[in-house]
């Protein structure tokens, strides 16, 4: 799936700002590959992977989200990105940072740490590591922010990726919620997914149809083995052939 429809209000210079950047940190980082899981979102906030080495032939699955997409320790493939990773036989490049979203960093009260990503800021980091598929799982992070810089920096995070990471599949997913998903998720989910199908990118959406039952996600939005195992499903779904 080849992003880069460029069209509506988004501005020409940041697809080459951001472009560059990402061809700029892919040559400097050529054989390195950041490690399979980052700490979880209460502690690790912001903070940077380790580089290892890939398996040898492992094809690389990066993920750019927020809290409910970080994986919880090296030792833990029970969240959904280290499943969709262990179904494939791909190794996993979590680039999670709480609280982010394509236009929103996190704040201070959310990240002690100097560095604190919006999601288009990590992208020189999924071209770095040469990723053959890249998942993208945004929540409601950018809900307060401009809808027309958050659709410009969308549309710029798709452009970068595919001209840093020729060939690559991006796949979008949407916020998750119960069908009792509250209208911030609602409208979240509707302004992705146009995004999405504006620069020819998968969508998966998992409030139409929920991909959740009450009983999986709390009041907080953490969601528990089954929630996890449910959104692992619907990705893999939309990845099968």
């Amino acid at each position: 799936m080849s992003p880069i429809a460029r069209k509506g209000r988004t501005r020409w210079w940041r697809y080459a700002l951001v472009a560059v950047l990402a061809a700029v940190t892919a040559a400097c980082a050529a054989y390195a590959v950041y490690s399979v899981s980052p700490s979880s979102s209460a502690d690790g906030a912001g903070e940077a992977p380790n580089a290892v080495s890939a398996e040898p032939g492992a094809a690389i699955v990066a993920f750019l989200g927020d809290e409910h997409t970080a994986s919880g320790s090296d030792e833990d493939d029970t969240t959904w990105p280290a499943q969709v990773a262990k179904a494939n036989g791909w190794t996993l490049v979590d680039l999670s940072t709480a609280h982010a979203g394509y236009a929103t960093r996190p704040d201070g009260d959310d990240c002690s740490s100097d560095f604190c990503p919006s999601i288009l800021d990590r992208v020189p980091e999924a071209v770095a590591s040469g990723a053959s598929v890249v998942i993208i799982a945004a929540g409601t992070a950018d809900a307060d922010a401009d809808p027309d810089v958050v659709r410009d920096d969308m549309t710029a995070t798709y452009a970068a990726l595919a001209a840093g990471l020729p060939g690559v599949t991006i796949v979008a997913v949407g916020p998750a919620g119960t069908d009792q998903a509250d209208p911030v998720a609602l409208a979240a989910d509707g302004v992705l997914r146009a995004a999405a199908d504006a620069a020819d990118v998968e969508y998966v959406s998992l409030l139409a149809p929920p991909a959740l039952e009450s009983d999986q996600i709390d009041k907080s939005g953490t969601l528990n083995k089954t929630g996890q195992d449910a959104i692992a499903q619907a990705v893999l779904k939309a990845l099968a052939p």
